[in-house]
């Protein structure tokens, strides 16, 4: 459920996370689960808790102001009466460039109760080329692990399609970093 005018928008129910759309814009294969290292690093490697999604949260997403934008957003305490999410961020598009900035606050998980993430993001469109690059950090309390996630990338067009690079690393404080390729 929302409402949107010159004010921006609000939603209430299920809404994407700001991290996962971050994500998402800046690096060359978007949405994939399967084949961009940036998805598996954040979201399926047990580092970022939370979803990508949020159930029982209101997001607030600003009109756009010249290229820049912002969300911020919360999620109500679980079933179980555990604490509660928070995240925030900003998005810049101007012409080629693209900049953003995500950082969520999460104690309801599935899995783990307690990671604070922020992340920077850009793109850089050249026409024959994209570049994409990523850079940021999961504090995860539950485990007293943290983790340091970098990912650079590019799409070139290719016929009808796209060629995709996205070279990946995640480096935790504690255990073995680990280097992911997809083309």
């Amino acid at each position: 459920v929302g409402r949107g005018g010159g004010f921006g928008s609000i939603n209430l129910g299920r809404n994407t996370t700001s991290l996962f759309v971050n994500t998402l814009i800046f690096n060359a294969f978007g949405d994939s689960f399967g084949y961009s290292p940036s998805i598996r690093h954040y979201f399926t490697s047990g580092t970022v808790t939370g979803d990508t999604g949020w159930s029982n949260s209101v997001k607030y997403s600003s009109p756009k102001f010249g290229g820049a934008s912002f969300t911020a957003h919360a999620a109500e305490a679980g079933a179980a009466g555990d604490g509660k999410n928070y995240g925030l961020s900003g998005l810049y598009f101007g012409g080629p460039l693209a900049l953003g900035f995500a950082w969520e606050s999460v104690k309801v998980g599935s899995s783990v109760a307690d990671t604070k993430t922020w992340q920077l993001g850009a793109s850089y469109d050249l026409k024959a080329v994209k570049l994409f690059g990523q850079y940021g950090k999961v504090d995860n309390s539950s485990t007293n692990n943290d983790y340091k996630i970098a990912g650079l990338g590019l799409s070139a067009p290719l016929g009808a399609g796209k060629a995709l690079f996205q070279w990946g690393r995640i480096s935790p404080k504690t255990g073995s970093n680990r280097t992911t390729i997809s083309l």
